[in-house]
C-alpha cells in the first residue's frame, strides 16, 4: 500500500502511523562504536521539519493566530496613538506612520494565513492520500 501513495517526500515514520496497522518494538543492543550519529543537527531540523508540515497545518494555524494577537494588538495600540493625539501629547507625524504601520501590518498577517490555509488544502490534495485504508479486504468465496 505504501509504494502507491504518489508522495515523493515521503516521512515514513508517519505514513506508517497514519495507515493505522499495528506496530511493535524491537529491542536490541547497539554496539559502543555505532553509538555516535551520523545524522548532523541540520539533518535532524529537516527530519523535524518534515515530519510536522507531512501531516498538519498547525503551524498555519499558529500563523493565523499571530495574525489575530497582532490585529488585537494593533487596534490596542492604535487607540492609545489616537488619545495620545487628541490630548496633545503625540509627537507631529507619529499617529500617522504609527497607525499605517500597524493596519498594514495585520492586513499582510492576515493575507499570508489566507493564502497559507488555501495552499495546505492544496497540499492535502496534492498528496492524493486515500480518504481510507482497508486493512484487510474480505472477498466473497
Amino acid at each position: 500500500m505504501l509504494k502507491r501513495l504518489p508522495e515523493r517526500a515521503t516521512f515514513f515514520r508517519g505514513i506508517t502511523a497514519w495507515t493505522g496497522v499495528s506496530r511493535t518494538s524491537i529491542e536490541f543492543e547497539v554496539p559502543p562504536a555505532a553509538r555516535a550519529t551520523r545524522w548532523s543537527v541540520l539533518r535532524l531540523a529537516k527530519l523535524g521539519i518534515d515530519a510536522i508540515t507531512s501531516f498538519t497545518p498547525w503551524p498555519l494555524f499558529l500563523v493565523a493566530g499571530a495574525g489575530v494577537f497582532f490585529a488585537i494588538f494593533s487596534i490596542l495600540l492604535g487607540i492609545d496613538t489616537l488619545w495620545m493625539y487628541f490630548s496633545g501629547r503625540a509627537v507631529t507625524g507619529f499617529t500617522t506612520v504609527i497607525l499605517l504601520t500597524l493596519i498594514v501590518g495585520a492586513t499582510i498577517m492576515f493575507g499570508l494565513a489566507i493564502l497559507g490555509l488555501y495552499v495546505s488544502r492544496l497540499f492535502d490534495e496534492v498528496k492524493a492520500r486515500p480518504r481510507t485504508v482497508a486493512l484487510e479486504v474480505l472477498l466473497p468465496e
